[in-house]
């Protein structure tokens, strides 16, 4: 039976069972991955435990692998995980008070609260100072998160689902987060794209050997987009697919602040400059790449692993 008109029935079938629904994902996944035409993996070749299997360069000279889910925290355990699914976010009430006995996932975090003791006044995940000198890593004011041994870095921690060992992973430099979205070279031309994933609003960003041919996204490397005219909606069997097969990754935006940290500092030698680091603003209808917030804020984070 042809695949595109055994789904369409599916589609149209609105009292089909379990194992109708199972087929028709099984086989929308087996046209996508043919779509996709992924290079067979080399025997040496191996996907990190935790990773997107997509390659998105950071540099003329740099690959990395994206985590499946924004971090997440749970301080009465001391537990690090990325989110089940890209699209997770959690919505937590902003009036309850945090500490090492809470027992619910958090998900935002002040820069540098990586939990790990490395000079500075406030780095445990849960710090809620507002003073943002509380927050200068390894006690200098113009260091970044790699600098020093580099475990003011959030990936400096173990994380259970990713590979559960010290040092695996990396939060990006505000260069790099440039490189993903304005500078890459790829041979579809695309790199990013507002869209809505199961619902949620976010932004989908392409591995450099994305086949544009798979899937018709619009408004592509489009940075400023009207949320209500955005037109690539997503379902969720057909991210899954788009996720598993192709290496597509998903930023979340939650409601109207959709920010992700960088690694790096605002080092300008001024009062305001000192006291933020940068993000990524994925907001709703606007992307803008190095942003300078104040360290207290409390943003997503997205950890990438080298390739190379």
């Amino acid at each position: 039976m042809d695949y595109f008109l055994f789904l369409c029935r599916v589609k149209t079938n609105k009292k089909m069972n379990k194992f109708t629904k199972a087929i028709a994902a099984i086989m929308l996944m087996m046209v996508f991955a043919v779509g996709c035409n992924k290079k067979p993996v080399e025997p040496q070749k191996q996907i990190p435990v935790g990773a997107v299997d997509g390659l998105f360069s950071v540099s003329e000279n740099k690959q990395v692998y994206f985590s499946h889910g924004n971090l997440q925290y749970q301080p009465s355990t001391n537990t690090w995980q990325f989110a089940n699914d890209q699209y997770d976010f959690l919505d937590r009430n902003e009036y309850v008070e945090i500490n090492e006995n809470y027992s619910d996932w958090i998900d935002a975090f002040a820069w540098g609260t990586s939990g790990i003791n490395h000079g500075a006044v406030c780095y445990q995940p849960w710090s809620n100072s507002e003073n943002d000198v509380d927050y200068y890593v390894y006690g200098d004011s113009i260091a970044n998160l790699y600098d020093h041994t580099g475990q003011a870095d959030w990936g400096y921690n173990p994380i259970q689902n990713g590979g559960n060992q010290v040092g695996l992973w990396r939060t990006l430099t505000k260069d790099e987060w440039e490189y993903v979205f304005d500078k890459r070279d790829t041979p579809s031309g695309a790199r990013f794209a507002y869209a809505v994933v199961n619902g949620v609003l976010g932004t989908v960003l392409f591995p450099d050997d994305w086949d544009a041919s798979v899937y018709t996204f619009d408004q592509v490397n489009v940075k400023r987009v009207f949320s209500a005219s955005i037109t690539n909606v997503i379902s969720e069997t057909d991210w899954h697919a788009l996720h598993y097969q192709c290496g597509l990754v998903f930023l979340p935006n939650y409601q109207r602040a959709g920010l992700y940290w960088s690694s790096s500092c605002n080092n300008t030698y001024d009062e305001y400059g000192m006291n933020c680091a940068y993000s990524l603003a994925n907001a709703a209808g606007t992307i803008v790449v190095g942003v300078s917030d104040f360290r207290h804020q409390k943003e997503f984070v997205r950890l990438v692993r080298n390739a190379n």
